[in-house]
């Protein structure tokens, strides 16, 4: 049984835990109303504060606003502006740096009048660390004004981008960029005016969905890059010139549905995903010259235009692809070498060699041919056919990775 001495200890000591836990959860957050007499110096103390905590306010009540120096965001607070403040910020350096782990942005518009370096773009919103990091932005611009620059910026983290928009009017230009990213974008932009862009950019993983999602890009530029994408591009659309590419994820997994892809330049590509798996469908995927569509054959795609105007027409599917080099004989034989390849990504399946001249077909099995070897196939025609008088063509069909029937190139020949 306890003593009485300590039996008053102990009710001392629990009185005093709970006028410690009263008083803590007693501090009531404190907001920050900016107005044109405030200063950079107000903001960072109130910051600073003891009576700042998560889930306080810093509104911008004015609309336009001088930020003089970068703003340290070190606590889960909301920015935000009813009267859509334009915050101005001309410095080489990040305009908003964010230590803490959660900050919303909504209402506001922020232009960055500054520019970085080649390797070290300037950021608006600054975000690093290998820390995870969570950034909600609603109903806001961001405008970049200067060469290397960047949007957005995120070591690891999410990012949530609804109804919100970055224009960036200098090269080397980047909307999002991060290292492990899981993203929701919704009713969004993102539209880079000058060549070597990229609308958003990961560099190890990225996840997440693009919804009504506009990504306009000039040239030398890509419009979403990760090694490794899981996600979906849905009701989108995502223009470019030459050089560029639509979507660049190694490995993809996902869905591309409704959307627009169109590269207007040369030596471009609409989707690229040589590890890939899922659907395009009810889309227009689209290029000058280039492939439309490369993708391994786990792709399903059905209800979809993909066109290349003078590159690898239709749907390239990463895998065997059969080649006819070329093809010899010697005088007044009727046997014919044909010289063939396989140019593709791995080893082939038994296909058919078909060779035409009018009404006349003769159709010869080529054995399974390893990627990037070749090999020599000889053939024998009628001789009414094996002459310089009729003219015959000759190409392969093969199974490929997607399982479908393809025609190889055709090869000409009249001897």
């Amino acid at each position: 049984m306890l003593k009485l001495s300590k039996l008053n200890k102990l009710i001392t000591m629990m009185l005093s835990l709970l006028c410690l836990l009263i008083l803590v959860g007693s501090v009531s957050a404190t907001d920050l109303t900016v107005n044109s007499d405030t200063s950079n110096k107000n903001i960072a103390d109130w910051m600073d504060s003891d009576t700042t905590v998560s889930g306080s306010n810093l509104v911008f009540n004015v609309t336009s606003y001088e930020l003089s120096d970068t703003l340290v965001v070190s606590k889960p607070i909301n920015i935000k502006s009813d009267k859509n403040t334009q915050i101005n910020f001309n410095k080489n350096t990040e305009m908003i740096h964010i230590t803490a782990n959660t900050v919303n942005f909504s209402g506001l518009t922020l232009n960055h009048g500054g520019r970085g370096v080649y390797g070290n773009p300037a950021a608006t919103i600054l975000a690093p660390g290998t820390t995870a990091k969570t950034i909600n932005i609603v109903d806001t611009s961001i405008n970049l004004r200067g060469d290397y620059s960047v949007g957005v910026a995120i070591g690891n983290g999410r990012l949530s981008f609804i109804n919100s928009h970055i224009r960036g009017n200098g090269i080397y230009n980047y909307g999002v960029v991060a290292n492990d990213i899981t993203v929701n974008f919704q009713r969004s932009s993102i539209v880079l005016n000058k060549n070597y862009g990229s609308g958003v950019l990961a560099y190890t993983k990225l996840a997440g969905d693009f919804t009504n999602t506009r990504i306009n890009l000039q040239s030398s530029s890509m419009g979403i890059f990760a090694p490794q994408w899981t996600g979906r591009f849905i009701n989108g659309e995502i223009t470019g010139k030459a050089n560029s590419y639509g979507i660049n994820a190694n490995r993809w997994n996902g869905q591309v549905s409704g959307s627009r892809i169109i590269l207007s330049g040369t030596n471009s590509e609409g989707i690229f995903s040589r590890n890939s798996k899922g659907t395009i469908s009810r889309s227009t995927i689209h290029v000058r010259n280039g492939r439309a569509v490369a993708v391994s054959g786990n792709v399903k795609v059905s209800g979809s235009s993909a066109i290349s105007k003078k590159g690898t027409p239709g749907v390239y599917y990463f895998g065997p692809r059969m080649h006819v080099l070329r093809v010899s004989t010697t005088t007044k034989s009727k046997i014919y070498t044909f010289r063939i390849t396989n140019v593709g990504e791995s080893k082939s399946r038994v296909s058919k060699l078909s060779i035409t001249s009018g009404k006349f077909k003769r159709t010869v099995n080529v054995k399974s041919v390893n990627a990037g070897r070749t090999i020599t196939l000889r053939v024998t025609l009628p001789s009414k056919f094996a002459t310089t008088q009729t003219r015959k063509a000759a190409r392969i069909f093969f199974r490929n990775s997607a399982g479908l029937k393809e025609p190889s190139n055709t090869l000409n020949f009249r001897f």
